[in-house]
């Protein structure tokens, strides 16, 4: 997942940070759980 790819969501501001946020968290966790494999 690029950092574009976690910048794409709604255009309202708040819902598109939340949405980010999210996005970058899942992202983490599955980046740490390939690490792991």
């Amino acid at each position: 997942m690029t950092s574009a790819e976690a910048d794409a969501g709604p255009i309202n501001p708040g819902q598109r940070n939340e949405i980010t946020v999210c996005r970058w968290a899942e992202a983490t966790v599955r980046a740490n759980e390939q690490k792991r494999l």
